[in-house]
């Protein structure tokens, strides 16, 4: 699933972990496959159903417990050498009580229930949606609104093969996650059998009917379409062109074809989330799926590329294998957004992602006292949320530094070693740690409990004496707050120079404080190669000059865009002052890649708002001018035919700014 930040739709969670059990099902029985009947019609306010659930009671009981919101139950048996019609009971924890007189031996059965159910109207469980004045129905399971559709079991762990059967008018479409094995008309309405899911939890199985359009999606091993309602297909040409490209780099990256029979896109009007993974049937926000290219910005391009990536890398990741628990959801969605910037660096290089830096965007709020591990017990309703939009980018930052720690092709070996061994079942995320471990004989697990079980990261002290380096670690804090003692397993990689030699080392800074001897003695240090750390620096005055001083020629462009980013969060926390700030704003205002001085400009605007006053108000225009008119000379002041969109908003930045 897609998330931005933050959600603006107040969406009914109920999940927790054991030792809170009365959200959890009572482990009395479990299922092993289930049969959904559903008669659905967009125009109407209510459905109907029927499951055939084949299950396993696991000790003798007089009840046994499914989820269960907001539908009403017309029939309820159990099936076996003992038939009985149970009673139920929808309890407020979201569970549904089917209880028998007589009491249920252990042993297989069929438990079969008729009933029936409102659309929800908030974008969760199978929901209604009205699109210029046209009905339409779509389903959003993740997390635990399977329970709104059809009783289920609806807890990751329980991943099982789906059927679904669907009743709807003729003049509708209808699409699940499987192909159609046939239909059968009946006067206006026309029954609509669905293949068999693989084993896969409830929150991915998915449907829609509506009068959409579709356009056939070539050249992938399966069959696969893009969906739109009425009057958008042509807006699907971009989605069509990117999604092989998309499934073949994944394909190869995993070495497992992909697994399901069909992929079919669907873009859906309304859709607080961004996307969500159903297996062979993902769902898009249409604002993200559909790109008129006559008028698309590259930013907008990327954000497609971007998140089919992000939602096909999750058909192994997830859906092949599963979390056991919601505690894990942090990792599905971490996973799927490093493989998505890793997969739109490969295929579109023009985009230049590799200069999104996502640490960048959630460390201040990491740093905070009160923000959350994102990997942490899930022991109330809203803790599954809780930090999700944290996760995303820290955790996919965190598994880049722990990628470029062990090195690329252990990584990839890990992952696939991984996904062979669990492939169809559930897992933890000690069992990936313990996957790459393998592959790399590297102490991964160490690294990434201490990053993903506690909250913040490292504040990294460098100090030069000759060749030597003593690297020391802190907890990274803001000015003024008191933050507790924390200790990190921290690969900081170094990069520096002297003359026209440049090296890199690396160390894994599992102390309060270590040494390490470098090749020759360096005139300047950068203490985060790559800018791939989760983790901020700090060195005295001399070395971060000499820094300052080399960084145009010596670094790269998204290590020069980290240092922009790395020295305004020091000034937060204190550890430099005002002046260092704007003499390195200076320096990378007129900068070669827009993209940086677009930065340094950005910068240098808030810092100017935030101390300009009336003691030093006539300094400013004289410093501004010296600042930014070597990149008013650069770049011009005049637009230039073709120009990059960062050189355009540089221009006006600086032209504001004169």
């Amino acid at each position: 699933m897609f998330l931005k930040s933050l959600l603006t739709v107040s969406v009914a969670l109920a999940m927790t972990t054991a030792n809170a059990n009365e959200f959890v099902i009572e482990k009395l029985a479990k299922p092993s496959s289930q049969k959904v009947s559903l008669t659905l019609d967009p125009s109407q306010d209510t459905f109907t159903g029927m499951t055939e659930i084949a299950l396993e009671v696991l000790k003798p009981t007089h009840y046994i417990e499914l989820n269960g919101v907001a539908y009403a139950v017309k029939m309820a048996q159990l099936l076996g050498d003992e038939n009985c019609d149970l009673n139920n009971e929808m309890l407020k924890i979201e569970k549904v009580k089917f209880s028998c007189d007589e009491q249920i031996q252990p042993g297989k059965y069929t438990l079969k229930i008729d009933f029936s159910a409102p659309y929800n109207r908030q974008s969760v469980g199978l929901y209604k949606t009205i699109d210029q004045g046209t009905p339409y129905l779509f389903t959003q399971f993740e997390m635990n609104d399977a329970r709104r559709a059809f009783p289920v079991f609806d807890e990751p762990s329980y991943k099982i093969p789906f059927q679904l059967t669907i009743t709807a008018p003729t003049s509708q479409k209808v699409y699940a996650n499987t192909p159609e094995l046939k239909t059968t008309v009946n006067g206006e309405m026309t029954t609509h059998y669905f293949d068999k899911t693989p084993p896969i939890p409830s929150y991915l199985v998915a449907m829609a009917v509506g009068p959409f359009e579709e356009l056939e999606i070539k050249d992938m091993p399966i069959p696969g379409r893009v969906i739109t309602p009425q009057g958008k297909i042509h807006l699907a040409d971009y989605a069509k062109e990117n999604m092989p490209k998309v499934l073949a780099a994944l394909e190869a990256y995993f070495g497992i074809p992909y697994i399901y029979k069909k992929l079919d896109s669907v873009a859906v009007p309304e859709f607080p989330f961004g996307a969500m993974e159903n297996s062979g049937l993902v769902t898009y926000r249409e604002d993200i799926l559909l790109v008129d290219l006559a008028a698309a910005t590259r930013s907008k391009k990327q954000r497609n590329v971007s998140i089919i990536a992000h939602e096909l890398a999750h058909q192994w990741y997830g859906n092949l294998v599963t979390m056991k628990w919601w505690n894990d959801l942090w990792l599905n969605e971490a996973f799927a957004s490093w493989m998505a910037a890793k997969i739109t660096k490969q295929l579109n290089p023009e985009f230049e992602s590799h200069l999104d830096l996502p640490q960048n965007n959630v460390m201040a709020l990491d740093a905070r006292l009160s923000t959350k591990p994102i990997r942490k017990p899930i022991k109330t309703e809203a803790d599954i949320m809780d930090g999700l939009g944290l996760a995303y980018s820290k955790g996919s930052a965190v598994l880049a530094m722990v990628e470029n720690w062990i090195g690329e092709d252990a990584f990839q070996k890990g992952i696939q070693s991984y996904l062979k061994k669990f492939s169809y079942k559930n897992a933890e995320a000690a069992d990936l740690w313990e996957a790459l471990g393998k592959a790399s004989n590297k102490d991964v697990a160490s690294v990434l409990k201490s990053f993903i079980e506690q909250s913040s990261f490292p504040l990294v002290d460098v100090k030069q004496d000759g060749k030597k380096i003593t690297i020391s670690q802190s907890r990274f804090a803001n000015a003024g707050v008191d933050a507790p003692a924390q200790l990190w397993n921290v690969p900081v990689g170094i990069k520096y120079g002297a003359g026209d030699k440049v090296k890199t080392a690396s160390i894994l800074l599992n102390k309060q404080s270590q040494t390490l001897t470098l090749d020759f003695e360096p005139q300047w240090i950068y203490p985060d190669e790559g800018a791939i750390g989760y983790y901020r620096w700090v060195m005295d005055d001399a070395q971060f000059d000499s820094l300052i001083k080399h960084a145009p020629q010596a670094l790269n462009d998204r290590e020069r865009l980290a240092l922009l980013s790395a020295t305004d969060a020091l000034l937060d926390a204190g550890v430099i002052s005002a002046a260092k700030l704007m003499q390195t704003l200076e320096v990378f205002v007129s900068d070669d890649h827009p993209r940086v001085a677009n930065t340094a400009l950005g910068y240098l605007v808030s810092q100017k708002n935030t101390f300009k006053d009336e003691s030093n108000e006539a300094l400013w225009p004289e410093f501004i001018r010296s600042a930014v008119m070597p990149a008013a000379k650069k770049y011009s002041l005049e637009a230039q035919a073709g120009e990059d969109g960062a050189v355009s908003q540089l221009r006006a930045g600086v032209v504001s700014l004169l």
